[in-house]
């Protein structure tokens, strides 16, 4: 965005698809991982501090967003506090 932030996309099709092949820990981690790098490589301190995500649900309707994705978000909320900016 204009402020420099790094954008996440979280594409629920692909999601829906590769689900099979992981259980939700493996998606747990790797999203921890993700955050952390993101942390590490992406972000200045005291210039940009916070992330955006864009939750890109084309094809999807409200009852095929499944209970994983409120998990996977919820864990991006209360372990990386004042780290996300907004999620679209």
């Amino acid at each position: 965005d204009c402020d420099y932030r790094p954008i996440v996309i979280f594409d629920l099709k692909k999601y829906n698809y590769f689900s099979s092949k992981f259980e939700l820990d493996n998606w747990l981690e790797a999203i921890v991982y993700l955050c952390n790098y993101i942390i590490k490589n992406l972000l200045l301190p005291g210039i940009v501090e916070t992330w955006n995500i864009f939750l890109n649900l084309e094809g999807a309707s409200m009852i095929s967003v499944s209970g994983d994705l409120r998990v996977m978000i919820s864990l991006m909320q209360n372990n990386f506090k004042g780290r996300l900016n907004q999620i679209y």
